[in-house]
């Protein structure tokens, strides 16, 4: 079968995958995960959660004796979608049937070996912008010097557990990791960002109702020429009156302004990666320059045009794509080939196996998936060996 990279692809792709590595061997990464590896556990698509989100709306519009339609044609993205479905449940008053089903769909699963792989990287930190707890319990699971499972929710009330969590991301400084949920978790349901209007609440800078008063003010009075109001003038007056930037949009910028981030579990039309590196790619980057990382799958249908995206996500945000073959059928083994490669690059190997306390967080048992056949061929010997050394 021919590759899905020509020659002079494979190549490109190969410099950057060993560029990849070796900012994870140097254990300088933050990595951010998304939805595409909780998918693996049985949680949701976002094409799934927005279908199971329609057909709730639809539920409710019987129950309430109204209209609900969603036309998908002309709807727009999938933000605007789930901002659509949102306001309408909203509107017949059962948000609380909308918080109640992200409880149930993104509640604990059994975690397997790739999550439990990926909390034991040497990575400064760990952000998701997934909603279930799959991470807290595999960073529990593997860490025995964790008490607790859960991690940060980020959100308005969490300004001092967010300023704990960016001193973790030093060296030797005695706080105990913790993952980093940049769009909430099911336990919290309304602290979930899932919407466009979720969005814009969360990460856009908002003026203060003085704020907007006074604005009004000088915009009236100029309006009815009863006060005179320039245009420098009403700019100085914008310009003193700047809306502080929300914790969220704080939060990801000292992030992304700051560290070498590597991306997994996006895609290239993920709803919202481009959205989150437009808050700091203008900033600071140098076009063409790959400061940040991206495994991404490369699919067998349409690989010109994700190619073309690549390239654009690198062109604008400076975000190398690092690509795993992905073919029909395959279910992003090529994901798992990474990651393993990246462990032993990080030399976590068989010799590190891991060790499961005798229960997990809250009753929560690890998966038992079989691990690569070669970490499986590595414990037998090592077990013989010990069994030799014993005897």
């Amino acid at each position: 079968v021919a590759p899905l990279l020509n020659p002079g692809e494979l190549a490109q792709n190969e410099t950057r995958k060993q560029a990849m590595l070796k900012l994870f061997v140097s254990e300088e990464t933050v990595l951010v995960i998304g939805a595409g590896c909780s998918t693996r556990l049985g949680y949701p698509t976002w094409p799934a959660l927005l279908s199971k989100l329609t057909a709730l709306a639809r539920e409710v519009a019987i129950d309430c004796k109204v209209e609900f339609h969603l036309d998908e044609a002309e709807a727009g993205g999938e933000l605007q979608r789930a901002d659509r479905i949102k306001s309408f449940l909203r509107s017949c008053g059962r948000l609380d049937r909308y918080h109640g089903f992200l409880f149930q769909e993104f509640q604990k699963r059994e975690i397997d070996q790739f999550h439990l792989r990926l909390v034991r990287l040497p990575t400064r930190g760990i952000l998701t912008t997934n909603y279930d707890p799959s991470l807290d319990l595999a960073l529990a699971t593997t860490d025995r010097s964790i008490t607790h499972d859960w991690g940060l929710v980020i959100d308005e009330d969490s300004a001092h557990l967010v300023s704990e969590f960016l001193a973790s991301l030093n060296r030797d400084n005695g706080i105990p990791r913790r993952i980093a949920h940049l769009h909430g978790r099911y336990d919290r349901p309304k602290s979930i960002i899932l919407t466009e209007g979720d969005y814009v609440a969360k990460y856009r800078s908002h003026f203060n109702e003085a704020q907007r008063s006074a604005i009004r003010d000088a915009l009236r009075d100029g309006a009815g020429g009863q006060q005179s109001v320039s245009v420098e003038g009403l700019l100085e007056h914008l310009e003193s009156a700047v809306p502080p930037w929300s914790l969220h949009r704080k939060f990801l910028w000292s992030i992304l302004a700051t560290r070498r981030v590597v991306f997994m579990g996006f895609s290239l039309t993920d709803p919202y990666l481009a959205q989150m590196l437009e808050l700091v790619a203008d900033d600071l980057w140098l076009w063409k320059e790959a400061h940040h990382f991206a495994i991404m799958a490369l699919p067998e249908e349409d690989a010109p045009l994700t190619k073309f995206q690549a390239e654009q996500l690198q062109r604008k945000y400076a975000v190398g794509v690092v690509f795993y073959e992905n073919r029909k059928g395959q279910q992003h083994l090529g994901l798992d080939s990474l990651s393993d490669e990246i462990a032993n690059a990080c030399g976590i190997g068989a010799e590190r196996r891991l060790e499961y306390p005798s229960a997990s967080p809250e009753g929560i048992a690890p998966a038992t998936t079989r691990g690569p056949d070669w970490v499986e061929s590595n414990n037998r010997i090592m077990k013989q060996r010990a069994k030799k050394n014993a005897d």
